[in-house]
């Protein structure tokens, strides 16, 4: 079986990714594997909690989707590109919030750095 891989955090973007990525393996008859994350900066708050991984584990067991609930690991980049290739993800769905351009340039995204780092492979392998 395919999966399909989710960060999420304890914000509204974090919601409309499950929400996202559970309709997607839906479709796709794919199971889904849920990376909790935390903020992408150490001077943000923390968005991975107890209630976060209860609130999730909720509505997946509700929806009737297969999955499995991964801790985020310090490198979350690293941890992606692992469980990509372990489990033979289709897709992975990354939740996304504006910045202004000096944000970007002063504080790393894990999204941006998911889609530099695939980017990279991408260019390696070719």
């Amino acid at each position: 079986m395919r999966s399909t891989i989710v960060l999420v955090n304890d914000r509204p973007e974090g919601d409309a990714a499950l929400r996202w990525g559970a309709d997607h393996a839906r479709r796709c008859g794919n199971d889904l594997q849920v990376v909790l994350v935390r903020a992408d900066s150490p001077a943000a708050p923390e968005y991975s909690t107890p209630a976060l991984r209860e609130r999730v584990t909720e509505r997946l067991v509700e929806a009737g989707l297969p999955h499995l609930l991964h801790a985020p690991e310090e490198d979350v980049v690293a941890q992606v590109d692992r469980l990509a290739t372990a489990v033979g993800a289709d897709l992975v769905v990354v939740p996304v919030r504006r910045r202004s351009p000096t944000m970007k340039l002063l504080v790393g995204s894990i999204a941006q750095r998911i889609v530099q780092f695939e980017a990279g492979a991408q260019v390696r392998k070719g």
